[in-house]
């Protein structure tokens, strides 16, 4: 499905157009998924080493590759604990963790949380029912409490949903009934990492399969509010992994064949994602690309809606703000980000009343 604008364009432009659009993208899929899954530091992490120089090691290896690559080190950190002494209990908010830099923990602890995903999901046999599901996520979940330093939690919860619909399928709805019986937040989260993991699914790696993978997240999101976070989830991670490429989060974001009703939300999971990476890595040059990006004539008016008018913004205004509120860690979630200001107002209200 194409906007009207799409439809417009002649052929013999817009063809040769998609297929640049589609080669970068697989191409920057296929980095990330080697930066990944390569060792965060390039060499099997030790516990013993002084975990705030395995984050300036990886920053050494340039700014794109960091943010991927730090992902894979809070999950190394997170292993190679577990088959030292067991399920860990405070990693990330403990003495180790303590010098490791502010700007490297949202990132980090997202790869913590796949790896607890991961210890505790595969050790379901399988046929488990919802009461064996329920215990193992409920597990999994404390162990993201119990492990996150304040703020950043929601990243790890987040990197759940993740895990379960790339690598555990069969365990999505019952998952999805699990999360109904928590708390908002922790499904909200979970659902974002769900449409983050969409757009990672091999089958949506075939040129043009924007629109079937959007209908994916909306045929499983079980309400409207899972199908939000899932949209939300599923263009983060479009904007980050070709967030150098601005003509190839233009493309995507704009024939993406999306209803009216779900522009915003696209526009939001832009935005986090632009700040996330802001946030880790603010001397990437890539952030400022995207802000003065200038796309095709004929989606102007769509990007600069969705995202040049509102890009300057989050840098300027929602990230001091999240920021000063110690909740950068919402960014792994739906935010709404024209109500932001007002949203932290009313919650500094209740967090404020006395018990």
């Amino acid at each position: 499905m194409q906007s009207g604008m799409e439809a417009d364009v002649p052929p013999w432009i817009a063809v040769p157009e998609r297929a640049r659009a589609w080669a970068r993208e697989l191409a920057n899929k296929a980095l990330v998924y080697r930066l990944v899954r390569a060792s965060g530091i390039g060499e099997a992490v030790s516990h013993d080493d002084p975990w705030e120089e395995l984050v300036a090691a990886v920053y050494r290896r340039g700014s794109h590759a960091a943010l991927f690559r730090l992902e894979r080190l809070g999950y190394e950190l997170a292993v190679a604990t577990w088959e030292r002494s067991g399920p860990p209990g405070d990693l990330l908010r403990g003495a180790r963790a303590a010098a490791m830099p502010e700007r490297s923990l949202l990132v980090v602890h997202c790869g913590m949380g796949l790896a607890f995903g991961q210890r505790v999901l595969t050790a379901l046999e399988r046929g488990s029912g919802d009461a064996d599901l329920a215990a193992a996520l409920g597990r999994v979940v404390d162990l993201c409490r119990d492990n996150s330093r304040d703020g950043c939690v929601g990243a790890a919860l987040e990197a759940v949903g993740l895990y379960v619909r790339i690598f555990h399928p069969d365990l999505l709805a019952g998952a999805g009934r699990v999360m109904a019986t928590l708390d908002e937040d922790t499904r909200a989260y979970f659902w974002h990492g769900v449409g983050r993991g969409v757009y990672f699914l091999p089958r949506h790696f075939v040129p043009g399969s924007v629109a079937r993978a959007l209908a994916v997240c909306r045929r499983e999101g079980p309400d409207a509010a899972a199908r939000r976070d899932a949209l939300d989830g599923f263009f983060f991670a479009t904007a980050m992994v070709n967030l150098r490429h601005p003509r190839v989060v233009e493309h995507l974001l704009t024939t993406a064949g999306l209803l009216p009703e779900e522009e915003d939300v696209a526009a939001a999971g832009v935005m986090a994602a632009l700040l996330a990476r802001f946030h880790t890595t603010p001397d990437d040059p890539s952030v400022g690309r995207l802000l003065v990006h200038r796309p095709a004539p004929h989606r102007a008016l769509l990007w600069d809606r969705l995202v040049a008018d509102r890009g300057a913004r989050a840098i300027a205004v929602y990230y001091p703000q999240l920021t000063a509120s110690g909740r950068l860690g919402e960014l792994a979630r739906h935010v709404a980000f024209r109500g932001l200001a007002s949203a932290f107002s009313r919650k500094d209200v209740r967090d404020s009343r006395p018990a």
